[in-house]
C-alpha cells in the first residue's frame, strides 16, 4: 500500500481518483480475462479427467503414469513461465504498436523454451531409471525393473510431447498477451473436449492399454502446437487493441532493439 501510494499516478491525480472505477477498462478486463480463464479451466479439467481414467489401468500402470506426470513436472512448471513471459513481452509490445518487435519476442520465448526442453528431456531418456526412484516407494509391492518396463516409453512419449507442448505453452501465451484469448479458449475446448476427452474414452472402450493412452494423449498435444502455430503465423492477432490509448496522450515505444 505504501508503494501504491508513491506511485506517480496516485501523487497526480489522488487517491480517489485513482480508484475511480473506469467502465470501459473493466468491460475489457472482462472481455480479454474470461476466456483466458476458461482456456485454463478447460485444459486442467480434460487433463483431470484423463489422469482419472488412467486409474483404470492396474496398480503398475498407474503408479508408472503418476510418476511420469511428476517427473513432467520438471519440465512443465517452466515451460509455463516461458508461455508467461512470452505473454508479457508480446503484450507490452503490442501495446506500443510494434508487431514486429512483439512477433520476435514471441519466436524467442519459443526458442528459448525448446532449449530447455531439449535439455531436461534428454535427461529423460538417459536416466529413466533415476527418476522412477525418485519417486518410487520403498515398501511398494512393485519393483522399478516392474515400473520401467512401462516407464521407458512413457518418458520416450513425454520428450516428444514435450517438445511440441513448448509450442503450445509458449505460443498460447503469446496469443493471450497479444489479446486473442478467444481463439485460445474456443480451440482449447474443442481440443481438450472435443479430441483428448472422447478418445480416451474411446480407447478405453476398446481395451486399450495404458500407453495407449499416453500415445492419445501426444496426439492431442501434437494436434494443440499445430493449431496454435498456424494461429500465430496467420498474424490475425497483430490487430487486436487490447487497449486503445487515450485521445491527446502519446505513448513512446521501448527500443525494439531489445527482442532479438
Amino acid at each position: 500500500m505504501a508503494l501504491f501510494l508513491r506511485e506517480h499516478d496516485v501523487l497526480a491525480f489522488g487517491f480517489p481518483a485513482v480508484l475511480k472505477p473506469d467502465p470501459a477498462l473493466l468491460f475489457r478486463i472482462f472481455r480479454f480475462g474470461t476466456p483466458s480463464g476458461l482456456q485454463l479451466l478447460m485444459d486442467v479439467g480434460s487433463f483431470a479427467v484423463f489422469i482419472m481414467f488412467t486409474g483404470r489401468m492396474g496398480e503398475v500402470a498407474l503408479a508408472a503414469s503418476n510418476i511420469a506426470f511428476s517427473i513432467n513436472n520438471l519440465a512443465f512448471a517452466p515451460l509455463l513461465g516461458f508461455g508467461l513471459a512470452a505473454a508479457t513481452v508480446v503484450g507490452q509490445h503490442q501495446g506500443a504498436r510494434h508487431a514486429e518487435a512483439a512477433r520476435r519476442a514471441g519466436y524467442t520465448g519459443l526458442k528459448m523454451g525448446l532449449i530447455y526442453m531439449c535439455v531436461i528431456g534428454t535427461t529423460f531418456l538417459l536416466f529413466p531409471r533415476g527418476y522412477f526412484e525418485l519417486f518410487r516407494s520403498k515398501d511398494a509391492a512393485y519393483s522399478a525393473a516392474e515400473l520401467l518396463v512401462v516407464g521407458r516409453t512413457m518418458l520416450l512419449l513425454m520428450t516428444l510431447w514435450g517438445l511440441l507442448d513448448t509450442v503450445s505453452i509458449v505460443l498460447s501465451g503469446a496469443l493471450k498477451g497479444a489479446g486473442d484469448t478467444r481463439f485460445v479458449m474456443v480451440y482449447m475446448i474443442v481440443g481438450s473436449w472435443g479430441i483428448l476427452v472422447p478418445g480416451t474414452l474411446i480407447l478405453l472402450y476398446l481395451g486399450s492399454g495404458i500407453l495407449g493412452l499416453w500415445v492419445w494423449l501426444a496426439v492431442y498435444v501434437c494436434v494443440l502446437a499445430i493449431g496454435f502455430w498456424w494461429r500465430w503465423k496467420q498474424g490475425h492477432w497483430q490487430h487486436i487493441r487490447v487497449i486503445e490509448l487515450r485521445e491527446g496522450l502519446e505513448y513512446i515505444p521501448p527500443d525494439t532493439d531489445e527482442i532479438h
